[in-house]
């Protein structure tokens, strides 16, 4: 094994870091984008070279395709589809997207069709059937081939167990192992070759989401149970960014009882972890990832109000704190070291959000910025990151970056939170606030150094107090 000795640079990095450490904050956000056309549920979404195309949904939005490209925040009617279709799954395999099953209507048959979307040409061709017709499907793509996984043949029918394998390149189909706990409404995503299946509804109830995890594997063909989500989740949607898979909205029981939390799953570790929440809680949306952010795109809200709403998450940075010991210090860059021209994941960092598959100096500069920036920025936010029951009096406050002289503060329930003034205090009353709802709030530290933007911040009032 290569490892890196070069004493100048370690000496540099001493000279930089000295013996100060740097505790750390998750940071993840949202940001309202412009809306979709045409409000839709369960509606299908892919990404053909940055942009997304929103697919089909409920029987009112037709077979309407609309492109979003989140470079200019802009939307584009496309040709529509051959037919009405909702609820059916969609993947990409060499810059074309393939619609598979799906239903025209709840109370409709479901579909065995697969239709092929060329964007370059904006053209849409018939391909060989699945197998097995079925709504409430999901898709994932491994090794080129998509993987139709569980669905049901009716509303509030008999859910499916069903795997199935179609071959762009043959355009064939083949039937797989079943999917141990059978169910519709699934969410798949892909990491590092092995496909999840998280969540959905079983027969009956039809609208309680549940919790199971498993993993396929297509090289053995063969399904793994893993970790539970934490909340049960139907008619939700999942995206994978950096390895990891962002489970984002749905229902847990009930027509309108509608999530907003956020929960992330690690692969590599086995485990979830809660993430900022969606600021539009909504069931019947769709996710896709670009460039690192995942959009969450249209969806219900209520008992069945079609909505053209789109959130863009943007997840945590990468990971700098490579011993997970909770700061930046010397001992990360020895690890980083270690590694020093080597293809290696863990601290592969730059440039964001994948790396370039070499531990080179462009990951020492990106490890001294966010060295840097931790030090400047506001931090211990006071309700914590994500605490719930706050007291509608409570004070926010935070410790002060290093050589901050002033405190942009920025508060609200929207994500990102509107600007409210400029203060040298480190506390801020925000007022008596509405009870039971989400807050957002960040601090940018002004200095020598100009402006470091701030983290945001969100927090979940109680229900019902007294008034100052």
């Amino acid at each position: 094994m290569k490892k890196f000795n070069g004493s100048k640079i370690s000496l540099m990095l001493i000279g930089l870091l000295g013996l100060a450490s740097v505790s750390l904050a998750a940071e993840d956000t949202w940001t309202a984008k412009a809306d979709m056309p045409t409000a839709r549920y369960v509606l299908s979404s892919s990404v053909v070279d940055g942009k997304i195309y929103a697919i089909g949904g409920n029987l009112s939005a037709g077979p309407t395709v609309e492109e979003y490209d989140p470079a200019t925040d802009t939307w584009t009617r496309k040709a529509d589809m051959p037919m009405v279709t909702g609820a059916a799954g969609s993947s990409v395999v060499n810059g074309r997207i393939y619609v598979i099953g799906g239903l025209r209507s709840a109370q409709g048959a479901p579909y065995s069709s697969v239709q092929e979307y060329d964007a370059t040409t904006d053209t849409w061709t018939t391909k060989a059937n699945m197998p097995t017709a079925r709504g409430w499907v999901s898709s994932s793509v491994v090794n080129g081939k998509i993987y139709a996984i569980g669905g049901a043949r009716a509303y509030q029918g008999t859910v499916l167990s069903t795997v199935e394998e179609y071959d762009p390149a043959t355009d064939t189909w083949t039937s797989k192992a079943d999917m141990p706990t059978a169910r519709a409404s699934v969410s798949t995503s892909a990491v590092n070759g092995k496909i999840y299946a998280i969540g959905g509804t079983l027969s009956n109830p039809w609208y309680q989401g549940i919790s199971t995890v498993e993993e396929y594997n297509p090289v053995t063909d063969t399904w793994t149970r893993k970790a539970d989500m934490p909340t049960g989740r139907t008619y939700f949607s999942t995206s994978a960014v950096n390895g990891k898979i962002y489970a984002i909205g749905g229902l847990t029981s009930g027509g309108a009882d509608h999530l907003s939390p956020v929960e992330e799953y690690n692969p590599a570790t086995n485990t979830w972890t809660r993430k900022a929440d969606m600021p539009t809680a909504r069931s019947g949306l769709s996710t896709s990832a670009v460039n690192g952010k995942i959009y969450a795109i249209g969806g219900w809200v209520g008992s069945g109000t079609a909505i053209s709403t789109v959130e863009e998450y943007t997840p945590p940075s990468p990971v700098i704190d490579f011993n997970r010991d909770g700061k930046i210090d010397f001992k990360d860059f020895s690890i980083l070291a270690q590694y020093w021209l080597q293809d290696e994941s863990l601290v592969d960092i730059a440039p964001p959000p994948l790396g370039d598959d070499m531990v080179d100096f462009k990951d020492i500069v990106v490890f001294a910025e966010n060295w840097l920036a931790g030090t400047r920025r506001a931090s211990n936010p006071r309700p914590g990151n994500g605490a719930r029951d706050v007291d509608m009096n409570a004070d926010l406050s935070w410790t002060a970056g290093v050589d901050a002289t002033l405190h942009y503060v920025y508060f609200g329930t929207t994500s990102p939170p509107p600007f409210i003034r400029n203060q040298t205090a480190t506390t801020y009353d925000p007022g008596t606030m509405a009870e039971n709802t989400g807050h957002y709030w960040r601090i940018d530290e002004v200095g020598a150094y100009g402006t470091t933007t701030g983290t945001v911040w969100r927090f979940t009032t109680e229900w019902g107090s007294p008034p100052k």
